[in-house]
């Protein structure tokens, strides 16, 4: 579960970063078929980063802890 102070940054790195906020959680680069593929799948920020494994989710928090501080 994302915390609450960090969703709105991860729910708008979702929808318009996605490329880049998916690479950073899934620790790989994806094409745009695969990501519209985990779009459909987890239609939401939250149901994809409860997908995510333990280091995952820890890339995407380290990157929402950074985004917040500027």
């Amino acid at each position: 579960m994302i915390p609450e102070q960090y969703l709105k940054d991860a729910e708008a790195s979702y929808f318009c970063d996605v490329l880049r906020f998916i690479k950073i959680g899934m620790g790989r680069e994806f094409s745009k078929l695969e990501i519209y593929y985990l779009k459909v799948k987890y239609p939401s920020v939250e149901e994809w980063f409860d997908s995510l494994s333990s280091a995952g989710k820890v890339r995407v928090m380290r990157h929402l802890r950074g985004k917040s501080l500027t």
